[in-house]
């Protein structure tokens, strides 16, 4: 891994760049400008959402789009992109509750795809630096699928977010935060005209933290340095160029804590939540990103524009982790292998005496490179009644993927099968006073890179005709994935949408629409069958009403059908084998509302959501729901402004209970709240943010027969924010 940068780089950046520059806050995640104002003081939604590629508003599209903007993000104490999903429908953005190493979500029941200025930044695992929602202007979430944009990918949906970007202002703010479990963290956010011209801004975002975690010996800390610049070329010319640098050193809060010791007990005698299993001189998850984005803009004649995005990435990873595994886990494999169940629970309560469970070591290194570049040419014309939007598109992507691993998985397994007590008594922990052996002789072996590739043709045509608003698109995908070893496989796929929306006088407006997405699948089951690619289609109907720009709801129905989605294999527990489900049906019926008052704002939401296996050749998980999946969810967040100075926030999220995937366990439903208090003095803005105000103990979820993982406790962060 590069030299880490150190704290005194960033502290020398800031000094240099506040007596060069001046600063603040915008950006996008497509082609199209999204118009939200990051000072606005409330949440209501407004103007287009680049993340559907288009300009029409988002009351003007017949599918769902959410935007989170910089008051929410602030507001709800976000402190990761996970954070900031938490108020809105469809999502559940905690399926693995505390997760240091990524920010997960599932939008209707499905994965989802991530993408940052317009391109995707989610190749592989494990193999960048998590964003950071300070450089962002804004979130938007497109629920459902979105492969007739994008391409592979985006079953549930896209998050989609926009870095700050310059906008022509000079304006500084500096952030200093501090939290428990010993948070500091201070950032600067500069922008102003380079040398006094007009046609050229620059925007420097900057970041440095110290902090803990919840989970014991798991640190948080980040460098970031995240510079943009735009030269306005002409009059019909624009480029913008934005770099960044992003170091972050953490490790493994996902213990992957068995069931016996979590929802197995009474809640009094379960693990802490700040457990730590592994041995503190081994874990570790550092990660770095170097990427530098190019964003394009050029007016051909009164009709045709033309617009391009371009990424360069580099990303590493180093992964060290050790964790439990459910003594049931083993016990299922040995009776899949031929045991009888009796036989094995003897002989691996015998091999793990009391509390004791088997702990797994893992060492992984992984580094992507990565290239995307995404073309359009928008046209605006009529027909007749019809106002057309018509964009034309052509994007490709280069993505290598390299990976060095070792575990210590073979060695334990067949320390079970031959008895090797000498060898098991360095391969188990007891979870409730953990001391386990640093792993050794930990040689990591290349595996075969990976070189993923994709080229997709798009049109999306968006016609007004009176009250109508239609929108359809169109894409032709070739995608390949080639290993280094020889092995490689290729598929073409076509994915579309299409809608309709009919906007009444009165703000209402009913809208249906239909969209198909694929994701490709490596590897094979274990007969050697190769995977086939996921493919899923939605259809959806619903009803916006927007009738000014300070209240927006909207509500939604779905229906779901998936098809290939991979999932454990029964026979096969401990090997990581996996198998594909024939079909996955998820239903489900959302609501979101944003409201500004002069005084007050508004943000609220609930989900239903029903996910059922429907077919299943091994009938080990038909008619069973899908791991993790809440059927229903809820939160509100309101915030009053007693004065110009003082504001007040209390928020509310209810989590529902979840099925183990399996039809055996459920997690159960939880409410958690939030809490916000700011108040503004002269060029200073104060704030305090609480998330779990109660701090409550509670299970996110749980998979399978083997682990549960923890939900956040009590976050406390004071903000101290000066703008000059």
């Amino acid at each position: 891994m590069n030299s880490r940068l150190n704290y005194s780089v960033l502290a020398l950046a800031i000094c240099s760049a506040n007596t060069a520059l001046a600063a603040d806050t915008p950006d996008t995640v497509s082609q199209d400008t999204v118009v939200i104002n990051a000072k606005a003081l409330g949440y209501a939604e407004t103007g287009s959402a680049s993340a559907n590629k288009s300009s029409r508003p988002v009351s003007d599209s017949p599918y769902s789009i959410s935007v989170i903007n910089q008051t929410q993000l602030q507001d709800t104490g976000a402190q990761t992109l996970q954070d900031a999903l938490t108020y809105n429908a469809g999502v559940f953005a905690s399926e693995f509750g505390v997760d240091s190493r990524a920010d997960t979500a599932v939008i209707r029941g499905a994965g989802v795809s991530y993408y940052l200025d317009g391109l995707r930044t989610d190749f592989g695992h494990y193999n960048r630096a998590r964003i950071e929602t300070y450089m962002l202007d804004n979130i938007q979430v497109l629920k459902g699928p979105g492969s007739s944009l994008y391409g592979q990918g985006s079953l549930g949906g896209i998050v989609a977010a926009d870095s700050k970007t310059p906008e022509g202002e000079d304006r500084t703010e500096i952030w200093l935060q501090a939290g428990n479990r010993s948070r500091a963290q201070v950032g600067i956010d500069t922008q102003g005209s380079v040398a006094g011209r007009d046609d050229l801004n620059y925007r420097l975002v900057a970041l440095g933290r110290k902090a803990d975690q919840q989970v014991d010996h798991v640190e948080d800390d980040r460098l970031l340095i995240n510079p943009s610049l735009r030269w306005q070329i002409n009059e019909d010319a624009d480029l913008t160029v934005i770099a960044l640098t992003q170091r972050d050193k953490s490790g493994s809060t996902l213990q992957f804590l068995p069931q016996e010791t979590t929802i197995g007990l009474p809640e009094s005698q379960r693990l802490p939540t700040d457990t730590f299993l592994g041995h503190p001189d081994f874990d570790k998850y550092d990660t770095e990103t170097d990427s530098i984005t190019l964003k394009y803009n050029q007016k051909i004649n009164d009709t045709w524009k033309y617009s391009t995005n371009f990424r360069h990435l580099k990303g590493e990873g180093e992964y060290n982790s050790q964790y439990a595994i459910s003594k049931q886990g083993i016990i299922d494999a040995l009776v899949a292998q031929g045991q009888t169940n009796a036989f094995a629970t003897a002989l691996i309560n015998a091999q793990f005496p009391g509390n004791n469970v088997p702990m797994l070591s893992e060492a992984i290194h992984r580094k992507l490179s990565s290239t995307v570049w995404d073309h359009q040419f928008t046209t605006n014309f009529t027909t007749g009644a019809a106002e057309h939007e018509l964009i034309l598109g052509v994007d490709l992507s280069r993505n290598k993927l390299e990976e060095s691993r070792w575990n210590n998985q073979t060695e334990l397994l067949t320390a079970i099968q031959t008895n090797d007590t000498a060898t098991l008594a360095t391969l188990q922990v007891d979870p409730f006073n953990p001391n386990p052996s640093l792993p050794s002789n930990v040689n990591l072996t290349k595996r075969p890179t990976n070189t993923l590739k994709q080229e997709g043709i798009y049109i999306q045509d968006s016609i007004r005709i009176n009250q109508w608003d239609l929108n359809a698109g169109l894409r032709w995908t070739h995608y390949s994935s080639k290993f280094d070893n020889g092995t490689r496989t290729s598929d073409s796929k076509v994915s579309g949408r299409l809608g309709a929306l009919y906007n009444f006088d009165n703000g209402v407006s009913p809208y249906v629409s239909v969209a198909t997405a694929f994701e490709p699948t490596t590897g094979s089951d274990s007969n050697n069958n190769p995977f086939k690619a996921q493919e899923n289609i939605q259809y959806e109907a619903g009803i916006k009403f927007q009738p000014d720009s300070s209240l927006s709801l909207h509500t939604a129905i779905y229906h779901t059908t998936e098809e290939n989605r991979l999932e454990r294999d029964p026979d096969n527990p401990l090997l990581g084998s996996r198998i594909q489900l024939e079909e996955v049906t998820i239903k489900g019926f959302e609501a979101e509302l944003r409201k500004d008052w002069d005084r007050f704002s508004l943000l609220a939401n609930y989900t239903h959501a029903k996910t059922e296996v429907t077919k299943d050749s091994t009938g080990k998980f038909l008619n069973n729901e899908l791991a993790g999946r809440p059927k229903d969810m809820a939160s509100v967040f309101g915030k009053y402004r007693i004065n110009e100075a003082l504001e007040v926030g209390l928020g509310s999220r209810y989590i529902g209970s979840s099925d183990n995937g399996l039809g055996t366990l459920r997690t159960p439903s939880v409410t958690l709240y939030d809490a916000l208090a700011s108040y503004d003095i002269a060029d200073w803005q104060l704030s305090l943010n609480v998330r779990n105000l109660a701090d409550k103990e509670f299970i996110s979820s749980c998979s399978g027969d083997s682990a549960c993982y923890y939900g956040e406790r009590r976050t406390v962060l004071v903000n101290a924010r000066y703008e000059f």
